[in-house]
Order: structure tokens, then sequence, then C-alpha cells
């Protein structure tokens, strides 16, 4: 009898550490990538915003590739340009339910290109195979120790003029011009 306790026994915290452990690889940072990128053509910068949808810190946040690809007519992907971001790692991000309170972490980060203005015509710019702009983020959410590698791509219509609005959304205030400044003021004095 004392055999079956000790083989129950060790059979129950085998299958209560399995289930732990599940549970751990279900706690994953969730990280949300802007769907477009924003350009600000007066600086020459192109941004990209990270937001912090989880209710844990999502830590160590890196930007491993930031890059323009194109896929040749004989299926290979030549890495043409590369990004150069002002600032590739972050520490953290807070959770989403500390967003109204004071002196806490952020819960969103613009990280921005300083050859934005390369990137874009690039981009832009018509060849014989597809390009796009690829980004490569990770991030481990604060709790588990889990970590999570995401790969989005941008083609040139994914890009918007403008600035990304502060906030936990994805908005993008367009840039004004000397143009549109002139005919902002002009419509005020009439």
């Amino acid at each position: 009898m004392d055999i079956l306790n000790q083989f129950i026994g060790f059979l129950i915290g085998i299958i209560s550490s399995w289930f732990f452990w599940r549970m751990l690889l279900q706690v994953k940072p969730k990280i949300k990538v802007s769907p477009v990128l924003a350009y600000d053509v007066e600086k020459g910068i192109l941004a990209i915003k990270v937001i912090n949808l989880g209710r844990r810190q999502a830590m160590d946040i890196q930007i491993h590739r930031f890059s323009i690809g194109e896929i040749k007519p004989n299926q290979r992907l030549t890495t043409i340009v590369v990004g150069n971001i002002q600032r590739v790692e972050l520490p953290a991000l807070g959770p989403i339910q500390d967003l109204k309170k004071l002196w806490t972490l952020s819960t969103a980060f613009v990280f921005k290109a300083s050859n934005g203005t390369e990137l874009v015509n690039i981009l832009k710019a018509s060849n014989e195979g597809e390009r796009r702009l690829i980004l490569t983020i990770s991030s481990t959410d604060g709790l588990s120790g889990t970590k999570v590698v995401q790969q989005i791509t941008y083609r040139s219509e994914d890009i918007r003029q403008g600035t990304f609005i502060k906030g936990v959304d994805f908005q993008i205030t367009p840039s004004i011009t000397v143009n549109q400044t002139d005919n902002i003021t002009d419509s005020d004095d009439d």
C-alpha cells in the first residue's frame, strides 16, 4: 500500500507540474504593434507604435529587425536597407490598467527611424520584385518570463503621413506643411 501511495503522489506531482507549466505558457505578453507606419515628412522620421494591452508588465521589448527587403523573381529575399532606429531596446511597458495612474510606466511607446525618407523612397520605388518593410520585435511577460517574437511586414500603402497621437490607440495626426499653415491662417482672418 505504501508503494501505491508514493506512486499516486508522484503522479499527482507530475500532473500538477505539467498544468502549472501549461498555465505559464498561456501567460504571454500582449504587445500590439501598429498596423500602419507614421511618416513625419518635415523631420524625415518613420515611426512605429507599440502598445502593451496585457494586464502585466511587458519587459525587454527589442526590435531585432527594421529593414526593407525585396523578394526577387527567383524567390530569394534580399535586404536593401536597414532602418536607423533611435532606440532599439525598451526596458518595460506598463500594464493597461495602470494607464490612468500617475507616476507609472508608460503603456505605449513609439520607435523612430531617423532615415525615414530613405526608407519610404526605397519602399515606394518600383523594381522587379516585391518590397516590404520588415519589423521583428520581441517582448517578455513580466510574470512568467515567456518571450514572444512577432514579425510584421508593411507595404508602401501602409505608410500614413503624420505622427502618432499620444495614448493607447494608433491614430495619426496629419503633418501640417507650410502651404497648409498659410491656408489655415488665411481662413481664420475671414
